[in-house]
């Protein structure tokens, strides 16, 4: 039993350095309305909500041609109404003590989504769509101008990460990890 756990948390660590290294992120998009070009999102305006983020985080204007990929842990992107957003996590946010608390999209979470646009619970709420990285950037703008107002793009989380919750015996947070290209499932299905 423990080769089979070894073997799996060796392929998971492949798996990650490789998701890593293609740059892919997990995405979500929240709904909310658009209607000749106004802006609509849990009560908020567009000039609302960005000034929400603005006091929670450090954010800039991404312009021209710069890649809207976040870069490292600690950023993620933000898109709306046409517009590409940098986003930094401050550091009197972090929270090395608790591994998950600590996670870039635990503190989206606890800082935005839940005060500001009230997503409670991201696995259950109707407004919060997950969009898998492998679909790229481009997906959450076509989201954004057919059904939803705001997107995040989000650092993917490292394996450091990853094992620093499983050590502590914790649990990671809903669609925290997306892994890239996707295992078979007969691998861990059939006996070897």
């Amino acid at each position: 039993m423990h080769q089979i756990t070894l073997a799996v948390l060796v392929l998971l660590w492949l798996i990650t350095d490789i998701h890593v290294a293609t740059g892919t992120c997990m995405a979500c998009a929240i709904s909310g309305t658009v209607t000749s070009r106004r802006f609509h999102v849990t009560g908020y305006s567009f000039k609302g909500l960005y000034r929400e983020v603005e006091k929670r985080f450090d954010v800039e204007e991404i312009t021209g041609a710069e890649d809207t990929r976040p870069k490292e842990r600690g950023t993620f992107c933000m898109y709306m109404e046409g517009h590409w957003f940098s986003c930094h996590i401050r550091q009197e946010d972090r929270t090395p003590e608790d591994p998950v608390a600590d996670l870039d999209v635990s503190i989206l979470q606890n800082k935005l989504l839940e005060p500001v646009l009230g997503i409670r619970d991201p696995k259950t709420d109707g407004r919060i769509d997950f969009v898998g990285g492998i679909r790229g950037m481009d997906e959450l703008v076509r989201r954004c101008e057919q059904d939803c107002a705001v997107a995040f793009a989000m650092y993917p989380t490292s394996i450091a990460e990853l094992f620093a919750v499983a050590d502590a015996g914790l649990l990671m947070p809903p669609k925290s990890t997306w892994f890239e290209p996707k295992l078979r499932s007969g691998l861990f299905i059939h006996e070897i």
